[in-house]
């Protein structure tokens, strides 16, 4: 967004700009961020540097495997290409092997997100708010030529 703001020529439309992306910033390091990194350090097992590579095979293997991929899928030599091909990328692999087996995706309904209950709540608002709107009364017929 940097780079965007920085195209603008017009001073004050490029200070609107870096405004707002700062408003971003602060918004996603607030809530998008902090949630994200919680979410990573839970699903994340370490495992030393030098282990890594096999790591990572292993898990792609057991992914695989567990969300029905074909046999042509799970072979050595498909793993390998797959690794290749994503060789310094492994969490854009997973992103497409989650898109190809989206089944693989489990809900934790013991857990709840900030943002789902910050709009959850602000749905309910807005729900009361419209059942207590300003009640328009209905029309009423008035013979027009009764004298006020």
């Amino acid at each position: 967004m940097k780079a965007k703001c920085r195209e603008i020529r017009s001073y004050k439309k490029r200070e609107e700009c870096v405004s707002t992306a700062k408003i971003f910033y602060i918004g996603a390091n607030m809530v998008g961020c902090p949630a994200y990194e919680d979410a990573q350090k839970e699903a994340c097992k370490c495992v030393p540097t030098d282990h890594a590579a096999f790591a990572t095979r292993e898990r792609v293997k057991y992914f695989l495997k567990k969300n029905g991929a074909p046999e042509a899928d799970v072979e050595e030599e498909a793993i390998d290409a797959l690794l290749e091909k994503y060789k310094e990328d492994e969490p854009t692999m997973f992103l497409r092997l989650l898109k190809k087996y989206p089944k693989a995706l489990k809900t934790d309904l013991t857990k709840t997100n900030f943002m789902d209950d910050v709009v959850n709540s602000a749905d309910t608002d807005l729900k009361k708010k419209k059942k207590k709107g300003i009640q328009i009364e209905k029309e009423m017929p008035v013979d027009e030529h009764e004298e006020l």
